[in-house]
C-alpha cells in the first residue's frame, strides 16, 4: 500500500557505481507521481489513505515484461541527491475481465414458414431458467446469407400475446475460399420465460435450414478500457495478392493491448477477413512481425438491417506497432480512417 507523498516510480536500469548518491537518483528512468493532486494523474484513492497508481504507458518499454524491476520510492520535495529515500512496498494489480456462462440445449418446436418468415419455438421446460442469449444453429450447407430476426418470450406456447425481448438481431454467413464468417448468437436483456419464439425474416430468399438451438445465461464484467489513439504509419495495397496492409503506431514501446477499434470508410456493406501482427521495431522487409489474431470486420447496410463489427479483440499482447492485413478478394479495398488500441490499466497500490 502506498500512503507516502510524493512518490516516484522507477525502473532498475543502472549500475550502483556511486555509493554517495541516493539510489533513487542513480536510476535512469523515473516517473514522478504527485499523490496530493489526484485529478488526471492516474492516481486514485482506494480506502484508508491508500491510493493506487496507474502504470505510465512509457514505463512498459523500459521495465521487464513482468514489471518485477519496478520500484516505488518516497522522496521529499527538494531533497538533496545524497538523502535516503524510503522504498515503499506495493502490490501490483492486474485487473481482468470475468465471464460466467451457463449453456444448455433446448427443445425446438413448430419449425415452420409463415408469411415470408421462418419461425420456431424454444421450450425451456418447467424450470424456465434466466437467459440472455440464444444461439441458432443453421445447417452447414447454407452459405452466404444475412437475415434479420426478432425474439419473443411467453409463459405459454399458445399465448395470444408475446413479449418482444429482441427486436433487431441477425444471423449471418459469409463464405469465401479459405475464409468463413458465421454469426448465430443473439443477445438480449436477461429474461425468464418458459417459451421463446424466434422469427427470421427471409427477405424473399430461400428459408434457412434450422437444425437446432441452445440458450445461455452469460454474465460478463468488463474492466474499463484505456484508449490509445494510433497513428497510421503506412497504408498500402497489394493488388497482386488482393490485400491491404496497414501499419499503426501506438506511440509506446511494448505497450500491452487487447483490442483494436477501427473507423472504416466504405460505401455500403462489406465483409473482410483481417489478420493482426505486432512488433516493437520497424526494419522494412526484415521486420519481425508476431502473429496475434485473425478475424473479420463487416458492415451490413441495407433496408431493414443495419449492423457492424469493426472491433478486433485478442489476448493481451505487447508491441508498439500493429499491422493489419485485410483480404479484399475481388472487392474494392476498404479505407482505414483511424485505429484506437484498447488496454487495461495496471496499478501499484
Amino acid at each position: 500500500a502506498m500512503m507516502v507523498e510524493p512518490a516516484t516510480i522507477s525502473a532498475d536500469e543502472l549500475s550502483a557505481s556511486s555509493k554517495t548518491i541516493s539510489p533513487i537518483h542513480q536510476l535512469t528512468h523515473r516517473w514522478p507521481v504527485d499523490t496530493k493532486s489526484l485529478s488526471g494523474t492516474g492516481v486514485s484513492p482506494v480506502k484508508d489513505g491508500v491510493v493506487k497508481i496507474a502504470i505510465p504507458p512509457d514505463l512498459f518499454g523500459r521495465a521487464r515484461t513482468d514489471l518485477a524491476d519496478v520500484r516505488l520510492f518516497s522522496q521529499s520535495d527538494g531533497a538533496a541527491p545524497t538523502s535516503s529515500p524510503l522504498e515503499i512496498p506495493y502490490v501490483l494489480i492486474r485487473p481482468q475481465d470475468t465471464t460466467r456462462t451457463v449453456q444448455r440445449k433446448v427443445t425446438l418446436l413448430n419449425l415452420s414458414e409463415r408469411a415470408g418468415h421462418t419461425e420456431f419455438l424454444l421450450d425451456l421446460g418447467d424450470a424456465a431458467d434466466t437467459i440472455n442469449e440464444v444461439t441458432i444453429d443453421v445447417d452447414a450447407g447454407d452459405r452466404n446469407y444475412e437475415r434479420s430476426l426478432q425474439v419473443f418470450g411467453a409463459d405459454r406456447r399458445d399465448a395470444e400475446e408475446w413479449n418482444l425481448v429482441q427486436k433487431s438481431a441477425y444471423v449471418l454467413d459469409v463464405s469465401r475460399p479459405g475464409n468463413q464468417l458465421r454469426v448465430g448468437k443473439v443477445g438480449f436483456p436477461q429474461s425468464r420465460f418458459h417459451f421463446y419464439k424466434v422469427s427470421i425474416d427471409n427477405q424473399d430468399q430461400p428459408p434457412l435450414r434450422i437444425v437446432g438451438a441452445s440458450v445461455s445465461d452469460r454474465e460478463q464484467v468488463f474492466v474499463p478500457r484505456r484508449e490509445y489513439e494510433g497513428q497510421i504509419a503506412s497504408q498500402e495495397q497489394d493488388s497482386e495478392h488482393k490485400l491491404s496492409r496497414i501499419v499503426i503506431d501506438l506511440g509506446y514501446d511494448r505497450l500491452p493491448t487487447l483490442g483494436l477499434r477501427l473507423a472504416i470508410a466504405y460505401d455500403g456493406s462489406f465483409y473482410r477477413p483481417v489478420s493482426v501482427d505486432v512488433t516493437d521495431e520497424l526494419l522494412g522487409d526484415k521486420t519481425a512481425w508476431r502473429g496475434v489474431t485473425s478475424g473479420h470486420v463487416y458492415r451490413i447496410d441495407r433496408p431493414g438491417l443495419q449492423a457492424a463489427s469493426t472491433e478486433l479483440g485478442y489476448g493481451e499482447t505487447s508491441g508498439r506497432f500493429v499491422r493489419l492485413t485485410i483480404s479484399n478478394g475481388d472487392d474494392r479495398p476498404v479505407q482505414i480512417v483511424s485505429a484506437t488500441a484498447l488496454a487495461i490499466d495496471k496499478y501499484v497500490a
